[in-house]
This record gives structure tokens, sequence and C-alpha cells, in this order.
């Protein structure tokens, strides 16, 4: 998703579903004006940059990144990664490899 002006909020939600190994890729080259809820309903979201989720009203819940059970939040940089102003729920049991 791309918008011209730098200004411009986008408010919208990206639901990430299919089968369970598909992966989609975030990996936006430059800054992201996205504010809705992200879903990690199924597969795996790979996210490569800062911006890349977006930012979140941490006063509200409807915004933010949710990554239900079964599904995978792949965090992958080599600069290392610092996420602010992102809600972020995880639900289920979990599955945490470290690399």
């Amino acid at each position: 998703m791309v918008v011209g002006a730098a200004e411009t909020q986008v408010v919208a939600s990206l639901t990430k579903g299919g089968w369970a190994a598909s992966r989609l890729v975030l990996d936006p080259s430059s800054a992201s004006t996205y504010r809705g809820l992200t879903t990690v309903a199924a597969g795996i979201l790979n996210v490569r940059k800062n911006n890349a989720l977006g930012s979140a009203l941490l006063t509200d819940t409807t915004q933010g990144t949710q990554v239900n059970d079964g599904a995978t939040l792949e965090l992958e940089s080599v600069a290392g990664m610092t996420f602010t102003d992102e809600r972020l729920k995880i639900r289920g049991a979990g599955n945490y490899p470290v690399y």
C-alpha cells in the first residue's frame, strides 16, 4: 500500500490468512503511515523493517497487531528492530523459535 503524501494516514486492516506454511513478507522501502488492525490468522507474517506494521494509537484497541493461535509473527532484520507505538496481542499457547 503506497500513499503519495507523507502526512496522509491510512486507516484500514490487514489479515494474513491461508494455509499454515504460507508466508507474507512486509518490507516497506519508506515510512509506513498505516494505522489499523493487523491480524495474523494463519501462516507466517514476516516483518523486515521497524515501520512495516505502521503505528497504532495505544489508547485505541481497534489498532495494532494480533497473532492468533497457530499463526506466526516473524521478525527478521540484520540490524535489529525497534517497535514503538504498536499494540501487540498474542493469543494461544504460542511457538517461540529463537534463531
